[in-house]
């Protein structure tokens, strides 16, 4: 955020004007009704991830339904021989720069697309919870 002074510059200007008791805890109400608010924490969770760990998965021994055995797992240009140990973080899947303003108007097809693909607490058997936190938590613990 220190590199994008008018991001900072118009998220503090929100809560600024809508919460005249700066010390106060506000209402959610209040919170939910920021509309630069939910952006930047989608944003930020997009960039960050909430678990700054990397969970490692191995790769199995190669066998296909058809008992076809294989000798790697092709990702891309790259070759993955069996038992090389995987893994993933936000970052590495999301790595454009901190951005909020892409949430607030995307094209819908996008959209959908960004909503599916954003990962801030994990994937699969790795997830946090049941995966079903939401803005709102994110707003009262900020």
């Amino acid at each position: 955020m220190s590199r994008s002074p008018d991001t900072v510059a118009k998220f503090q200007a929100e809560p600024d004007a809508s919460m005249p008791e700066p010390l106060a805890i506000p209402d959610i109400r209040v919170l939910q009704h920021l509309p630069y608010l939910s952006p930047f924490i989608k944003d930020d969770l997009r960039v960050q991830g909430a678990a700054p760990s990397l969970p490692e998965r191995v790769i199995p021994s190669p066998t296909s339904k058809n008992s076809v055995s294989h000798e790697s797992f092709d990702l891309k240009d790259y070759s993955l021989p069996p038992g090389t140990v995987v893994g993933t973080q936000a970052w590495s899947i999301h790595p454009r720069p901190h951005h909020p303003d892409r949430w607030l108007s995307p094209i819908e097809d996008q959209f959908a697309q960004m909503q599916a693909h954003i990962m801030p607490f994990r994937m699969g058997s790795w997830i946090w919870g049941n995966g079903a936190r939401d803005d709102d938590d994110t707003r009262q613990e900020l």
